[in-house]
């Protein structure tokens, strides 16, 4: 089942392009060199982090080969059905609760949070940080 989010960015383009930009911070390179490498323009490179644009599979090959990396690499942390369906129910539950999630910064830390989250294997723990998280939440909205 596909997984969009409500700009239209499919998870996975997000999280690829994520991985990009990742790769490429690594490495020490900037936009403008990676899009010259592959013949893009930067801009595009925007898109690509982003995960606006979706990358085809000619150059994700080519980003791979010029980063040095295999393509595995981009879609490595995105996990298996359940993630993506825990991931996209996340983005779902946001916005119902009237929050919008407008950039791909949050929504990356929303990704991190959630894997992080199936992790603990502690049920108190897990309510702990639930409770937390609420308590932080309205008291982020009262001074608003």
């Amino acid at each position: 089942m596909s997984k969009k989010r409500n700009d239209g960015a499919h998870h996975v383009d997000v999280h690829v392009g994520m991985m990009l930009r990742k790769k490429r911070l690594e490495k020490g390179i900037s936009q403008y060199e990676l899009a010259h490498s592959v013949n893009l323009t930067f801009q595009q490179i925007q898109k690509y982090e982003r995960g606006i644009n979706r990358i085809s599979c000619s150059k994700l090959h080519d980003f791979a080969k010029f980063l040095d990396t295999n393509v595995a690499y981009f879609f490595q942390g995105l996990g298996d059905y359940k993630y993506q369906e825990t991931s996209h129910d996340m983005s779902e539950a946001a916005d119902s609760a009237g929050v919008q999630i407008k950039n791909t910064d949050v929504y990356s830390e929303i990704s991190e949070l959630i894997k992080a989250f199936q992790c603990i294997q502690d049920k108190r723990v897990r309510q702990s940080i639930i409770s937390l998280a609420c308590n932080l939440a309205s008291k982020s909205t009262m001074s608003n």
